[in-house]
């Protein structure tokens, strides 16, 4: 029977992680998820179902659009892989419990962070939002083992990086306020620790006149979360 489950997984890992590629992509240019169908970018053809296939499709068309033969990036399949791997591997790490409800929308949460990251460099506040709410509705059902370490480390994130903003007078909206009381509510006050590490890089690489990235400091710290979380339990 597990390993069935654990083929599940793995399916529903490679069909979801196709689907945050979307989001993240989407959102991070502020367009629609659902409008319009998705295309080659290049020369605009619809993709059928066929080209679809998380994985599959990007190994059969050899990495190109079937229409124009545009080069197609790899980072598709390979998110698309890795999801389907790590919603594979959690349950080795949480064992068939609640805390795998949590891991898997937690995994979800870092990999949409890490495509938006790594694409455009910016953090969708819809994606901090929607995953604050989720949060917030499984630590009331999945308490952590010390109850108060989620809302604490929440409450506190979310407090001192808008003190921190508004000391600023930054114009942004409060992004990393978000951020850390999403880390918050999966890891508790390690959480804040984590988001601290990003605001400074950023403030440093800031200062410094730095134009261009030279690191995917989000996209490390996101994965740092979810190692934090696998090894607290």
């Amino acid at each position: 029977m597990e390993p069935l489950l654990y083929t599940y997984l793995f399916i529903f890992g490679l069909i979801f992680g196709s689907f945050y590629n979307v989001v993240g992509i989407r959102l991070a240019h502020g367009k629609s998820i659902v409008h319009p169908r998705s295309h080659c970018p290049k020369c605009g053809h619809t993709l059928t179902a066929f080209e679809l296939i998380p994985v599959f499709s990007w190994i059969i068309q050899r990495g190109r659009c079937r229409n124009c033969k545009t080069s197609v990036s790899p980072k598709y399949a390979i998110f698309e892989l890795l999801t389907a791997s790590l919603f594979t591997i959690s349950p080795i790490l949480t064992g068939w419990s609640k805390d795998l409800v949590v891991a898997l929308v937690l995994i979800s949460f870092v990999i949409i962070l890490a495509i938006a990251d790594l694409d455009s460099g910016t953090i969708p506040r819809q994606v901090l939002l929607f995953f604050l709410g989720t949060g917030v509705l499984l630590r009331i059902f999945i308490p952590m083992e010390t109850w108060w370490n989620p809302w604490l480390g929440a409450l506190a994130g979310y407090i001192i990086f808008t003190l921190i903003n508004r000391l600023q007078q930054g114009s942004r909206k409060n992004e990393y306020a978000l951020l850390a009381a999403v880390n918050g509510l999966f890891i508790g006050i390690p959480g804040i620790v984590l988001v601290m590490v990003i605001w400074l890089f950023n403030q440093i690489k800031g200062s410094s006149g730095e134009r261009h990235r030279t690191l995917p400091i989000t996209t490390i710290l996101s994965f740092l979360t979810l190692l934090m979380f696998f090894v607290m339990k």
